[in-house]
Parts: structure tokens; sequence; C-alpha cells
């Protein structure tokens, strides 16, 4: 989907056949494999276990990556080095077993109660942690296969604040990650294999977009909307960004709906709950 010719692929999930993470060399539809890592070095179970701490689990990754921009990575940055070792070439080997310790810093956290600096900062220390990982594997690597692009996949691939500091390293020229980078991409990605085996002459075709679900329209809004005319108050809106943006500005929070959905796990602006982030009320409100 990159459009690439070649690349430096990076894949990391919680798990998927026993494996969690391949570094594999792409050269014109010639695949060959660099690092594999297995379950016991597993980012996705690492990131997983520690967030039981914080009273979250499975599919609340993204809601720690969120909190940890408000907590300060150095207060537990040993104690995090502690769960991992970066060996030669690129490599490293996770310390699982040591995760408990974090009992020594605090109680898990029960669902719903409130977060504290302790929380924030361990959410902090554990995005750090997984940064410094995989910038020592892509820096080995690029430098390896002398790479400018970089293709990143899985599920843990879905770190956006992960991938922006790698975009912005500089590390590589142009850096690629899929709309579903996580599991419900295994079907198109199935899809798109045995499609290139069939057709070895088949060319990579750029994804220039993330909006292939199911298509809505004004029209069919309005028509599930009319039963409801008791019970709400429709609008037509003919000035609707600036309306929005003032309903935003009063304290609103939005459910935005337009065009086709989005296929993957992230809003990106056609099946959105939007508001403003600079709102105690609201950042409350997302951290639960």
């Amino acid at each position: 989907m990159s459009g690439f010719s070649d690349s430096l692929v990076l894949t990391i999930d919680g798990l998927g056949d026993e494996v969690a993470t391949n570094v594999i060399d792409v050269r014109n539809k010639r695949f060959d494999y660099l690092l594999s890592k297995p379950a016991s070095d597993s980012l996705g179970l690492l990131y997983w276990e520690v967030i039981r701490f914080l009273g979250y689990s499975h599919f609340d990754e993204y809601k720690v990556m969120g909190l940890s921009p408000y907590g300060a990575s150095e207060t537990y940055k040993e104690e995090f080095q502690r769960l991992y070792t970066l060996l030669p070439s690129g490599d490293y080997s996770l310390h699982r077993e040591r995760i408990p310790e974090l009992f020594n810093i605090l109680t898990p956290r029960s669902k719903d109660t409130p977060f504290t600096q302790i929380h924030m900062d361990i959410a902090a220390a554990l995005q750090d942690a997984l940064e410094a990982i995989v910038f020592h594997v892509l820096g080995h690597y690029q430098k390896l296969t002398g790479h400018t692009r970089l293709v990143i996949s899985g599920g843990v691939g879905q770190n956006s604040s992960m991938n922006g500091k790698i975009l912005y390293s500089g590390l590589f020229e142009e850096v690629f990650v899929p709309s579903f980078a996580g599991d419900s991409g295994c079907a198109y990605g199935a899809a798109a294999f045995v499609a290139h085996q069939l057709q070895p002459n088949l060319p990579y075709k750029k994804a220039t977009h993330a909006y292939w679900g199911t298509l809505i329209d004004d029209i069919e809004v309005a028509d599930i909307l009319t039963p409801w005319q008791g019970f709400v108050s429709i609008e037509k809106m003919e000035q609707r960004s600036e309306q929005v943006s003032n309903l935003i500005i009063d304290g609103a929070v939005i459910g935005w709906v337009q065009g086709r959905s989005e296929f993957g796990p992230r809003a990106l602006g056609n099946r959105s709950i939007i508001a403003d982030p600079g709102s105690r009320r609201i950042k409350k409100l997302s951290m639960r």
C-alpha cells in the first residue's frame, strides 16, 4: 500500500503466529527477513502488561499513549530500563518477569478512580522505553540496508506518538503506516499477497486515503433523523464549519459524520467525536 518498490519494513505486534516483531528488507518484491522476535520479546505484550497497573486492558493502549505527555519519563526511567536490554546489531531482549517490580511504586489503579501524577509518569516512562527500543532497532537496520523509506505495521505500529517521532527524526526520508496496521489489516494483507502471487506484474499502488468504508450522505442523515423530530432539534447549517467551531468553543462535544467511514481504529474526520482539547472537563472525559 505504500507504493514503494523498496523499503525497510518494521512490524510490531502483541503476538501473531508466535512472532511479535519482524524487520524486513524489501527490494522489488523480494522479502529478506533480518530480525524476528518471539512472543517473549513482544513489545505489545510489554505495553499491555504495564498498562494494567494504570487500570487499563486490551484495546486501551491508545489511551495510555495519550496519557504519557502529561507525565515525566525521567521519574521512572531507571525502573523501566530494567525491563529491557539493548543488544548489539539492533537486537534487544525484554525482561517482562520484572514487571511485578512496579508494585514497589504503586498499587494498580482501580478503573474509574482518579489519575495521579504517578500514573502519568509511568505512562511516560513506558512510552519512552518503547521508543528507545524501536529507535535502537531502526537505527541499526537503516545503516545496514541504506533504505531511505520505512513501512510500519502491526498493532504497536498504531502508536502515532512513536510514529511521529520516527517521521521527524530524519532517519528516513519517507515513512508509511497503513490506517489499519492492526489486526483488521490481516484480511487486506492476505488478499493483496495472493493478488501479487497470481499476478506477478501487478504494480504497487499507493493508498492515498483511509476512507474505504460505508458511504453516508446528507440526505441519508436527514432521512434517519426525521422520525426523531419530536425529541431533537434538527437544522441544516449553511455555515457548518463556523457554526460547529463556535459550538466547540462553547464546550460542546460534536459527533462528526461525513463521506465514507475510515478503515482502521483511528477517527480521521469522517466518523469522529471532536471537542476542545484545552478544556479540563473534556480532558477528564477522554481519560476514562
